[in-house]
């Protein structure tokens, strides 16, 4: 077990603002714990800002949605519930801080818990999270070279664009004469829009149909070429994975699983539905589909690590602007809920793993 703890020399207070007051001790397994305390004092603003958000939101007898005061927030939502989400949002601010300045290389989604909660009194912490392991990769740049000269040429048949067109005028069978009556003799359920200039234009801002036919055949080939780049994605990864050695950290595979798990989820309410309806339509509780799932988690968080590993030997960085111009807008999403430094961690290493993806396609 290794232990370092943060320590500053009067050089660095010259150049740099005092860092977090933090010991982070190694564990086995890629795990470091990081154990901290935070003044009272800057706590409390973290409080004002917790309260500001509750006053949002607040339904109180008496006063209009919002407009209760802050003496009356603090009464309805008690001390040690405004305490706690004050504390859950000052570690959340505070952890990215730690990271940087302790060129920790993070992975998955941090454990965070409080420790010690008082008013008056110093919030105690502790921080679990895992580290990127030693990883031995294979040769990946063969690999890659491999990948890239098994990609099939892209081609669009006539009878797949002649399939699209008949799929679109079944999808607008309905369109035909709005205006006639139905009647029990007259069955008009089979008949199909005809393809020509006057209903094409009813579908997109097309000239005509032979206009509409050439950007069909575009949409159908990035359609092909998409579906191709993850397939072919998909098989270097996994040849990746089977040339490369490390242990993978088992928070790293739990992080995975709740993302896709949470990922479901998302979807399921997108479709209107409920989930734990939905899971007992699938005949599985969330257990069991985390059980399933397990081995694709651990397969994604092999990629993560060896994505990361790559970046790190080649020296590729994210596309700055295309991070600053992601993180403006999911801060525009999200507002506060969310601390700037933790978007910006998600949005990099989202770029990031693009960019090492991009250059290994670039190997012929």
């Amino acid at each position: 077990m290794k232990k370092q703890t943060n320590k500053n020399s009067m050089a660095d207070k010259k150049t740099e603002t005092k860092k977090v007051d933090v010991e982070i001790t190694t564990q086995e397994g890629s795990i470091v714990e990081m154990t901290g305390s935070l003044e009272w004092d800057k706590l409390v603003s973290f409080k004002e800002k917790t309260l500001i958000e509750l006053q949002k939101h607040a339904e109180i007898d008496g006063f209009r949605k919002g407009k209760a005061p802050i003496d009356k927030i603090e009464q309805e939502y008690g001390t040690m519930r405004i305490l706690s989400e004050s504390a859950q949002t000052a570690l959340q601010d505070l952890y990215p801080q730690i990271v940087i300045e302790n060129k920790l290389r993070i992975i998955g989604s941090p454990d965070i818990a409080i420790t010690k909660l008082a008013e008056n009194n110093p919030l105690e912490y502790k921080i679990t999270t895992a580290v990127f392991p030693e990883i031995t990769l294979g040769d990946y740049k063969a690999v890659a070279k491999k990948a890239n000269k098994d990609i099939p040429a892209i081609t669009v048949e006539d009878k797949e664009v002649e399939d699209a067109i008949e799929q679109i005028r079944k999808m607008n069978a309905h369109t035909i004469d709005p205006e006639h009556e139905h009647t029990e003799d007259c069955d008009h359920s089979n008949e199909l829009p005809e393809m020509n200039d006057e209903f094409v234009k009813t579908l997109g801002e097309f000239k005509d149909v032979a206009d509409f036919k050439e950007k069909l055949v575009e949409n159908i080939r990035l359609q092909k070429e998409r579906e191709g780049q993850a397939k072919s994605r998909e098989t270097m990864m996994e040849e990746l994975i089977a040339g490369s050695s490390f242990d993978v950290p088992e928070l790293l595979v739990q992080s995975e699983l709740e993302k896709m798990v949470a990922q479901m989820k998302d979807d399921v309410m997108r479709m209107g539905l409920e989930y734990t309806e939905y899971l007992k339509h699938m005949g599985k509780t969330e257990e069991e589909l985390a059980t399933e799932w397990k081995p694709d988690a651990k397969k994604r968080a092999q990629s993560e690590l060896i994505l990361k590993e790559i970046a790190a030997q080649e020296e590729l960085k994210p596309d700055e602007q295309k991070v600053n111009q992601q993180v403006e807008m999911l801060k525009e999403q999200y507002g506060q809920e969310v601390p700037e430094a933790n978007l910006r961690l998600y949005v990099e290493s989202i770029f990031l793993n693009e960019a090492v993806l991009s250059w290994l396609e670039e190997q012929k």
